[in-house]
């Protein structure tokens, strides 16, 4: 009895001991970089922050990550390898996060031709803006709504046209601003003179690309260029009116 006592203290201090053992999480990379820490915060579908040994915060999107584990804590292989080696830190992470709902609003320049009968007019140069909302699929994918007008009035004529399309926008990367757009829609156009004015209406189509300067955790400023054009059928004549603006401008974007 005295030979078994002692073994049974030693097995319970060993079962205590283990039941203790401190664990910790750990990020496999699809680069092969682990990271060891304490997740501090998980966006759904999005990113992860992970809070290091030596204090470190990185934030790590889920397009990098392999797999996510709680392991028992190896404090020694924390100290000597700390997270450093892997992908930059959370300032870089987040430079260009996008979720959920955005919308955006821009402003410049548009360079408009008409073409009839294979015939091409002078192009006229005229105020420009750019009207966009949407919601975020993923950090390269954005869909939504985007209207694109123009206007110019000299002596008593007017014309205006415009693309109302449904778009989307692909980024060429997770932490990049670069995009592409493209989308289709309706187009119109008008043309007033002296307070009468006649509206043709027909399928529109925008393409452009765009690139955001993040300035702050949910807004950029965005230059951009769109090429966007529409056909017309002139006053029920069966002639077709093909419309096409250049247009570059300056965006104000919140995410």
């Amino acid at each position: 009895m005295r030979r078994v006592l002692p073994f049974l203290a030693l097995l319970l201090i060993c079962a205590t001991s283990l039941g203790a053992q401190e664990m910790e999480d750990v990020v496999y990379l699809k680069d092969g970089t682990v990271v060891r820490g304490v997740i501090i915060e998980t966006v759904p579908n999005q990113s992860i922050r992970i809070r290091t040994h030596d204090g470190s915060v990185y934030v790590y999107t889920f397009n990098l990550i392999d797999r996510m584990t709680k392991e028992p804590v190896q404090a020694a292989q924390a100290a000597a390898q700390p997270a450093a080696a892997g992908p930059p830190q959370e300032e870089t992470q987040l430079k260009h996060a996008r979720k959920g709902f955005w919308i955006g609003l821009g402003l410049g320049y548009g360079s408009l031709g008409l073409s009839y009968e294979n015939l091409d007019f002078d192009r006229e140069g005229g105020f420009s803006g750019m009207l966009k909302l949407g919601g975020t699929l993923s950090q390269n994918l954005l869909i939504g709504i985007q209207s694109n007008g123009w206007r110019k009035t000299e002596n008593d004529a007017t014309l205006t046209f415009g693309v109302l399309a449904a778009v989307a926008q692909f980024y060429t990367g997770s932490n990049s601003g670069l995009y592409f757009v493209g989308g289709a829609g309706l187009g119109t156009f008008t043309g007033s003179i002296s307070g009468d004015s006649e509206t043709e209406t027909g399928f529109g189509w925008v393409v452009g690309t765009g690139y955001d300067l993040r300035l702050g955790s949910n807004f950029s400023l965005t230059p951009y260029f769109n090429f966007l054009g529409s056909s017309f059928d002139i006053f029920g004549t069966g002639d077709k009116v093909g419309v096409n603006l250049f247009q570059v401008g300056l965006a104000a974007n919140f995410h």
